[in-house]
């Protein structure tokens, strides 16, 4: 019945047709109450973890929260859907935008921290550091003196950055990925990080040729920001010589 509710809903995305979504929720509900009756925790945990997502994508973040509920309750020892649940949690979080938002969705992530295996942590774990650095960056843009508590953010979504490079296969991680979480490590502090996955891409790239187009300036500066933001990672992190000597050559290349 899950899986029916599941596909009631691609159905309304796809058509817009608010019986499919009436449909979808009636059949999410009751998969739940049915899984629930007789005490099947993996049916009930599929139920619910769609249901939640089905309202965390209609922008209902007090719904899917109810939803995912029994993730605190009856289902906090089902493996299979839970990173994904505590995943909807966290995004339901900071869709309400309470004033403790960002703590409780930092508190769903550390409830599953440690579930490396599977694959979502690390979405989990690149969300996090996105909407944290979101927050930082509209901070800044604040009136007033939010200097500190932005640096402060900053240092939390480098932190989810470094989860995030740490979970995800390296095959899986392309040029720009390595250039983003390196920026996001440089701002958030984290610079001995930051000069590894810099250190990683740059070993493997060399600069790109120009050819006068947009694309390739732009490619060109993710390299040179890079390598600059290397080399100072390298001197603030003790490692003198070594920054020295690369913030000299790119001194001598751009």
């Amino acid at each position: 019945m899950a899986n029916a509710g599941y596909c009631y809903f691609q159905a309304y995305k796809k058509g817009k047709n608010q019986e499919h979504l009436s449909k979808a929720r009636e059949a999410l509900a009751r998969s739940v109450q049915l899984a629930r009756d007789s005490n099947d925790l993996e049916a009930q945990s599929l139920g619910a973890f769609y249901l939640g997502e089905l309202e965390c994508d209609m922008e209902r973040p007090a719904e899917a929260l109810a939803a995912l509920a029994p993730f605190d309750a009856e289902l906090r020892a089902t493996t299979r859907y839970i990173v994904r649940a505590r995943y909807q949690q966290a995004q339901a979080h900071f869709m309400l935008n309470q004033p403790d938002a960002l703590e409780k969705a930092e508190a769903e992530f550390r409830k599953v921290a440690d579930k490396r295996d599977d694959v979502v942590l690390a979405r989990f774990a690149y969300f996090m550091a996105r909407s944290i650095r979101t927050r930082a960056t509209e901070l800044l843009k604040a009136p007033g003196d939010q200097l500190d508590a932005a640096r402060a953010l900053r240092g939390k979504s480098a932190q989810y950055a470094k989860s995030f490079f740490d979970s995800t296969p390296k095959e899986s991680l392309r040029d720009s990925h390595y250039f983003w979480i390196g920026g996001v490590l440089f701002d958030g502090g984290m610079y001995a990080e930051c000069a590894a996955v810099y250190g990683e891409v740059l070993q493997k790239s060399s600069r790109p040729a120009a050819d006068g187009s947009e694309a390739a300036t732009a490619a060109q500066g993710d390299f040179d920001r890079a390598e600059l933001q290397r080399g100072f990672s390298l001197v603030l992190s003790g490692q003198h010589r070594d920054g020295l000597n690369l913030l000299r050559r790119v001194q001598n290349t751009v």
